[in-house]
């Protein structure tokens, strides 16, 4: 018997982003794929926020695994919002953090820059169709959606992996309450990897417009998979 389960090709660890993060802070117990290891994931939320970045970028870039890297500001978000977390994760708990069911998106206002009679194969459950703009990425390029009402989002999830260069190069997220007026951006970063996981601060909001603002000669910027998680 090994002491835990296998980090190599663990979902749950190159997956979202969030998830090894609130893992590690806060310690897990309990079967996991069935089964049963000898102790618990101890909490270790005492170490700081760039040490625990560190180890989890190591461990989700080895052994086949391939997965974004994990900054400090990460780790300080999601410490932010478990902060009142007196006790260790159940195992049950993790695998319940699921996005919103493509079947409930299908009721929601989709729209883009370019291509926006394409807009809806971001959500089809189908990871071989896609959004793309269609030309080679530049800055000013948006995609946008009404949930219909308002949800507190805790992260977004845009995959391509299909289309394994059509990433975002640079990439702000914007909200409104009416989708005309939009704020500053609530998130800003770069990416390197088909797989962006954008983490967002817990705000409640019923319109999301995430913009990007980078080139890449000759790659579209493609969206097979949009991923969105609420509290």
């Amino acid at each position: 018997m090994t002491l835990g389960a296998p980090l190599a090709g663990s979902s749950r660890l190159v997956g979202k982003m969030d998830i090894p993060i609130k893992i590690v802070l806060k310690g897990m117990m309990g079967k996991l794929d069935g089964k049963t290891y000898p102790g618990p994931m101890l909490p270790l939320e005492s170490y700081d926020d760039k040490w625990i970045a560190s180890v989890l970028t190591y461990v989700r870039t080895q052994w086949g695994n391939r997965a974004p890297s994990i900054s400090p500001e990460d780790v300080a978000a999601v410490r932010a919002t478990i902060l009142d977390k007196k006790t260790m994760w159940q195992a049950d708990e993790i695998m319940k953090i699921t996005p919103i069911p493509s079947k409930q998106m299908q009721s929601w206002v989709l729209s883009a820059s370019h291509n926006q009679q394409k807009s809806r194969q971001a959500i089809d459950g189908n990871p071989s169709s896609r959004w793309d703009t269609g030309i080679t990425q530049r800055p000013g390029m948006w995609f946008a959606f009404d949930m219909g009402e308002a949800k507190e989002i805790t992260s977004i999830v845009l995959d391509c992996q299909a289309s394994a260069f059509d990433y975002p190069r640079q990439y702000s997220v914007e909200i409104s309450d009416d989708g005309k007026t939009w704020s500053d951006p609530i998130v800003r970063g770069q990416s390197d990897n088909p797989m962006l996981d954008m983490m967002l601060p817990g705000i409640k909001t019923r319109h999301v417009r995430i913009s990007q603002h980078g080139f890449a000669e000759g790659k579209f910027w493609s969206i097979h998979k949009l991923e969105v998680y609420t509290k």
